[in-house]
Parts: structure tokens; sequence; C-alpha cells
């Protein structure tokens, strides 16, 4: 553990599997350490260089709420993705540069994408019953205090070769019977 949060930039965990990995949450080398508090949000703390050993603060950002609740199977890796997103396009030199600000928007993105995600059954559910321009959309709407079902989004006419995209190699074949 005390190997990979040295080499770590970043660093999300989830309350729930905390449990033998506390080191986590006093580590000094992490530019960012997020602790995900499942329904009542999660908080973060930001790494910066020049602060002194155990002085870092850690901030709390509330959950993005939504009206209809169906499945919270991936809510965590789909706020993964959008941290991961958001963060990723700066690059490992601008991870080193980023403001408070800019991390808690990132990880608000990455919020909504897990928010949004538990209107549906499953933890692709909406990958399959929406279009990537109504996925953002909801997304954005999220962001922008929305929160009305977002399970509403009618089923699009993704076809079944598209659907198939989201398949990886490995479970094509293992689905095929290979």
């Amino acid at each position: 553990l005390e190997e990979a949060l040295n080499l770590a930039h970043v660093v999300k965990i989830s309350t729930e599997r905390l449990g033998g990995n506390e080191a986590v949450l006093t580590a000094t080398k992490p530019k960012i350490i997020i602790e995900t508090q499942g329904s009542t949000g999660l908080r973060l703390r930001l790494n910066n260089a020049e602060r002194k050993r155990g002085a870092s603060e850690w901030f709390k950002m509330p959950p993005i709420s939504v009206e209809t609740l169906r499945d919270t199977a991936g809510a965590g890796d789909w706020c993964t993705a959008g941290i991961i997103h958001m963060l990723g396009a700066q690059g490992v030199v601008g991870i080193d540069d980023l403001s408070l600000d800019e991390v808690r928007k990132a990880v608000q993105v990455g919020q909504a994408m897990a928010s949004w995600t538990c209107g549906f059954n499953g933890p692709r559910g909406g990958m399959y019953q929406t279009t990537k321009k109504s996925f953002q959309k909801s997304v954005r709407d999220l962001l922008n205090g929305r929160t009305e079902p977002v399970a509403e989004v009618k089923k699009s006419t993704i076809t079944k070769r598209e659907r198939q995209v989201f398949v990886c190699e490995s479970c094509a074949t293992v689905s095929r019977g290979n």
C-alpha cells in the first residue's frame, strides 16, 4: 500500500472498503485523495507540496441527488470514470498544478455520472438505454441542480451492433461460448 501511495497521483477509496487501508487517509504523497461515503457524498483532500505533514484539510462534497433511485451498482465506477475523464485531460504535469476548485469541479462531474447511473438497473443499464448526447445532457442537468428522474430517458434507437461496442473482446468471446 505504501508503495502504491507513493506512486499514485490520485487515490479514491470507499469508506466501506477502508478497513486495513487507513493509511490512505493520512498519506502525503498522492496529490488528490478522495474518500467516497455512499449516500452522504464524499470528501477530498488536495495535498500541496508546500503544506506541512498532517496539516491538509478535508473538503466535504454533498451527493448530487436524484428523485428516482433504481440501483447503485456501478456508481463508484462511474464516479471514478468522470474524475479520470476530467483530470486525465490535464496529464500528469497538469494534475500537479490543479487548484482545489478545479479538483472539486472534476469530482462533481464524477458524482453527477454516479447519480445518473443510479437511475437505471445494473451498472451499465444507462449505456444501453440512452444515447451519448442524452447522457451528456443528463449529466449537465444534474450538475445544474436538476433532480427529476433521470431513468425516464426514453429508450434510444441504439442498434444491437452499436451496443456491442460497449463489450470488451474477452466478454464478447465468453458470451459467444468460445
